[in-house]
């Protein structure tokens, strides 16, 4: 069970984005929606995806780059 749960941690927005996908769907295919509707909820979400990876790599990034520097002046002193 533990490493199910660690495989879902590694994939939790992708996992959070396709049930949303699949919700828009059903709320599409039941009439609960309409088509704009529909298009408009499912651009906010893959913008909201796409910005939230964007925005964890760039944090990595800072850390690495952060790492780096402590290890550089660590290293000189």
């Amino acid at each position: 069970m533990a490493d199910l749960f660690r495989f879902l941690l590694g994939f939790r927005k992708l996992t959070v984005m396709l049930l949303f996908l699949i919700t828009m769907i059903l709320f599409r295919i039941f009439n609960y929606i309409d088509g704009a509707q529909f298009a408009e909820n499912l651009q906010l979400a893959v913008v909201a995806f796409f910005g939230a990876n964007i925005g964890e790599h760039l944090l990595n990034l800072g850390k690495e780059f952060i790492k780096s520097k402590l290890k550089d002046n660590n290293d000189n002193s």
